[in-house]
């Protein structure tokens, strides 16, 4: 059986380390929002609210609404002062060639998640609440740590019109979406559900994953909320999530290529490598993504395409093997070490032909669009970094500067501008009160870029000094000077 003419995955590469287990598609920042919301808390029925069905009750929300002709009881705002709230303010601008008759909602409070937002329009979308699930669990030390993790992130996104601590703007308008609610729908925790696939992941590579990074900053931003108005807060909240959510992708599809060399190496018979070895070159090779300042769209491409040809090859190897009735697995480099042996006896004794590659190199050639991120998998992986990270393009001019919580942004005015890795100021903040927040002695630019690295981001001190970077650290007044700094200028925690 194939899926857009790409050979099923193995059993065995489903259950690995390596399997992204789920397909990403188009995602912004607005969309991941709104499906954590989701994801942590509302439930329809009983059962957590399903992805297909926020468009239907968006429909039947808005068309309500512009049909009303009374407020609701206990209502605070007169029924035109609610309409021009849900119609502009709460709105988020439109998209250039976005033909949607009614808004978006910014994910301000979780009842806006309800109805707006969802990764597509049509049946069956993907779910981002999934992908940050992982994250979650993937990036913790422990069942325990992440149940908590998720507990406090419930609590944290949640909007209680009763409770005086609340942000004021929040209060009000959680108070009249719940006048509207629908009884079958309660905001209340979902629990975590999926399975660990890096459980068995060696701790020195997975303490360096974009996963563990993400969890550690998840933790300090949920402690930021009571400092903040609500939708400052959620600007940061949304960046992390954005970034969390690509670098992960993009670190899981590194690791599948890194795999890929090591067993072709295996049947090309080359210089042999120990387990050790192999471990390092996880741990070095699988976190350099990209630079600040580097065109993002060829980047991207390229991961892909290796990640796409990685899958490939891993599957053949593995089903060949199954064939054979030979048992293996991946849930570990030392796995995959051991796998690289068989393969390599294999090959030595003549039991398997030296064609491999040309074999898999034939299902290249067969799947030239998918290949080059033009169909199918890669295409959506393709969209969905794009746009995860990608500010948001607006089709109103002078709203143009609405998203700062970007990773990527267009360099030029003209629509067909190419993407770089410029952080929006949002970003740079979150990043900077990150690594700066509760550390018992100075932060250094040094420590900052090791940060970002974490995330798949290098650059050097002497590129930082001539970069857009600085100039921005130093507009926003979170970096200084000190000569008794061994990194350099020392990071100001902006809050």
């Amino acid at each position: 059986m194939k899926i857009n003419g790409i050979p099923k995955d193995t059993e065995i590469y489903s259950d690995s380390i390596f399997n992204l287990g789920f397909s990403p598609e188009y995602s912004n920042g607005e969309v991941s929002l709104a499906a954590l919301y989701r994801h942590v808390g509302w439930k329809l029925n009983k059962k957590r609210f399903p992805e297909d069905k926020v468009n239907e009750y968006g429909e039947i929300f808005f068309d309500k609404e512009k049909n009303s002709e009374s407020p609701e009881k206990d209502d605070i705002l007169d029924l035109q002062d609610w309409k021009k709230l849900i119609l502009s303010s709460l709105a988020s601008p439109k998209m250039p060639r976005q033909k949607r008759i009614n808004p978006t909602l910014y994910p301000y409070v979780p009842d806006c998640a309800l109805y707006s937002n969802s990764a597509r329009e049509g049946n069956n979308p993907w779910n981002p609440g999934n992908l940050l699930e992982r994250l979650v669990i993937q990036g913790s030390g422990s069942q325990k740590d992440a149940d908590e993790l998720w507990e406090k992130l419930f609590v944290a996104l949640s909007s209680n019109f009763e409770i005086e601590e609340e942000d004021i703007f929040a209060r009000l308008v959680t108070k009249h979406f719940y006048n509207r609610r629908p009884e079958q729908i309660e905001w209340d925790i979902n629990q975590l559900s999926l399975p660990n696939s890096l459980e068995h992941l060696e701790e020195e590579v997975k303490e360096t994953s974009p996963a563990a990074r993400f969890f550690k900053d998840l933790n300090k931003i949920l402690d930021l909320k009571s400092k903040l108005s609500r939708r400052q807060w959620l600007a940061i909240l949304e960046s992390c999530l954005r970034i969390g959510g690509a670098s992960h992708v993009l670190w899981i599809c590194r690791l599948n290529t890194v795999a890929w060399e090591y067993l072709r190496a295996q049947i090309n018979d080359q210089k042999e490598i120990s387990e050790n070895e192999l471990l390092n070159k996880f741990k070095t090779d699988s976190l350099k993504f990209w630079k600040i300042e580097e065109k993002a769209t060829e980047i991207i491409q390229k991961e892909m395409q290796f990640y796409v040809r990685a899958q490939v090859g891993i599957n053949y190897i593995l089903k060949k093997f199954d064939d054979e009735g030979v048992k293996v697995k991946l849930g570990s480099i030392r796995d995959l070490y051991r796998l690289g042996e068989k393969l390599n006896k294999k090959i030595r004794t003549g039991d398997w032909k030296d064609d491999i590659l040309l074999e898999i190199h034939n299902i290249y050639e067969a799947n030239p669009r998918i290949i080059s991120c033009k169909d199918g998998r890669t295409k959506n992986l393709f969209e969905f970094i794009r746009h995860s990270l990608g500010q948001k393009q607006t089709a109103e001019s002078h709203k143009k500067n609405y998203d700062q919580s970007y990773w990527l942004q267009r360099k030029g005015n003209r629509y067909n501008s190419p993407w770089i890795l410029e952080l929006g100021p949002v970003s740079i903040l979150s990043m900077v009160y990150c690594c700066s927040y509760k550390s018992g002695e100075n932060r250094t630019i040094l420590d900052l870029l090791d940060h970002l690295g974490n995330y798949g981001i290098s650059m050097s001190q002497t590129e930082l000094e001539q970069s857009n970077l600085m100039q921005t650290l130093q507009t926003l007044q979170v970096v200084q000077d000190s000569p008794d700094a061994e990194g350099g200028m020392v990071i100001i925690n902006p809050f």
